[in-house]
């Protein structure tokens, strides 16, 4: 298939609110809802305070205000920050195909987009969906040995940013393709930073969401671009060493709506840990009084991207933590839950849990590595000082389309991120999400911007 750009752009230009399944829009109001709650609570934390930094070197008289902050900024250095923001919690949808975070990419940089042009829900929500098909579709054709090296968020998240605000920004379809071909060739974003556990990966999520923004504004003025940017000589896929992948990904467009199946992280944490927790969970109530103690060996058996980027067991921060299998999993066992808490500094310091860690070994396990990444499955072995064994298969973690979480989860979820506004804002805030087709983006922006500054 030689024309997998021109497959890409023509669906999305072409998309109205009509063509949307309606199944599609439903998930694609709580994947707006979870990212704006995601985002509102992002913006406080400590993680993007050099980004509000940026913010602050760049205040202007006529702009627009980014989340935390009281003073506008350019809609660039807005972005930035959003995009950081909705990312700094770890607590943004995932999708294991497309091996990225969708959500962060395509839904900040529209409802930007939207609220500057006023635009309308249904088109909002359009705009979203035609991000989420483009950018889901490059990512599974990527692929694992992509993502072994490659953030995929960051590699994909500016296609899908700068097709929803592309829609949004009225880009005739020529300049669609140009802002398309750009926002290609800006694609970037290495794992490298795991090493150290360095911040880059929330600077990855905030640069991709400005460049869906800033190649849209170039297109406005013409700005070319590569026409066949994904599958060119010199295109994306050659450059990622890509050179076989499977085509059809790109010919079942309006057919396969790929945004059902995008996942919701219940806890705040690498989604590679998900499976891991859920077995945890399980096996706390297994053990019910049984003393964590008595556990002599925790066998943790994952795949391998998982293994990778999740299987240390040095605790030294909070990045540490959440990005460590070992430590999630011990804290399911221990505790009966993960939340925010369980990363803070007392958690950090339990010696009872470090100690659990420490007795734990990670694997990669040929049945869990055959079928990933279309399930993320994890099986947690407890050996007891009484030689018996007790384990947890997890075949989907939770959140997964095979366990979704609903609205009544996703409300649950909220008000542990944002606990600081009242019960009759968030009412409202998932009301007006929930019917958002009657939302003027622009309004909704003011309101969600009201709740990031309480």
């Amino acid at each position: 298939m030689n024309n997998i750009t021109k497959a890409c752009l023509d669906f999305a230009f072409n998309l109205k609110f009509d063509d949307t399944a309606p199944n599609t829009c439903e998930q694609m109001k709580k994947y707006i809802f979870d990212l704006i709650c995601c985002a509102v609570a992002g913006s406080k934390t400590k993680e993007v305070d050099a980004f509000k930094y940026l913010c602050r070197l760049n205040v202007v008289q006529t702009g627009i205000t980014p989340l935390g902050l009281t003073h506008p900024t350019s809609l660039y250095y807005a972005a930035l920050l959003n995009g950081a923001s909705g990312h700094a919690l770890e607590m943004d949808d995932s999708d294991r195909t497309g091996l990225s975070h969708p959500g962060v990419m395509v839904i900040t940089p529209a409802l930007l987009a939207g609220c500057m042009q006023q635009s309308t829900g249904k088109d909002f929500l359009t705009a979203c969906i035609a991000g989420y098909e483009i950018m889901l579709r490059v990512g599974t054709a990527l692929g694992l040995s992509h993502y072994a090296l490659w953030h995929t968020t960051g590699t994909t998240g500016p296609l899908g940013g700068s097709i929803a605000v592309g829609k949004l920004n009225k880009l005739t379809r020529d300049q669609l393709g140009h802002a398309f071909g750009n926002a290609g060739t800006l694609c970037s974003g290495l794992w490298e930073f795991n090493a150290t556990k360095a911040q880059s990966k929330i600077l990855h999520v905030g640069h991709g969401v400005a460049d869906s923004i800033l190649v849209c504004q170039l297109a406005s003025q013409n700005f070319t671009g590569a026409d066949k940017i994904l599958e060119g000589k010199q295109g994306l896929f050659k450059g990622f060493h890509e050179e076989k992948f499977d085509e059809s990904l790109f010919q079942d467009f309006g057919s396969m709506w790929r945004s059902d199946g995008v996942s919701f992280k219940p806890y705040p944490c690498c989604r590679h840990t998900h499976g891991g927790i859920d077995a945890g969970l399980e096996l706390h109530r297994k053990l019910g009084d049984v003393p964590v103690e008595e556990i002599e060996k925790v066998v943790i058996e994952t795949y391998q991207a998982a293994y990778d980027v999740v299987g240390n067991k040095k605790i030294s921060s909070v990045k540490d933590a959440k990005f460590s299998l070992p430590f999630t999993v011990c804290t399911a066992i221990a505790d009966g839950l993960v939340s925010e808490e369980s990363f803070g500094e007392k958690s950090l310091r339990d010696q009872s849990k470090l100690s659990l860690v420490e007795k734990c070994t990670v694997c990669v396990a040929s049945d869990i590595q055959a079928i990933h990444p279309f399930h993320e499955q994890s099986r947690v072995t407890l050996e007891m000082k009484s030689g018996e064994k007790i384990s947890a298969f997890i075949a989907d973690p939770l959140g997964e389309p095979e366990t979704p979480l609903d609205w009544p989860d996703l409300a649950a979820k909220a008000k542990t991120l944002l606990s600081f506004i009242s019960e009759n804002e968030m009412n409202e805030l998932q009301e007006r999400v929930r019917t958002i087709e009657e939302e003027d983006i622009a309004d909704l922006y003011q309101f969600v911007h009201s709740l990031s500054i309480k």
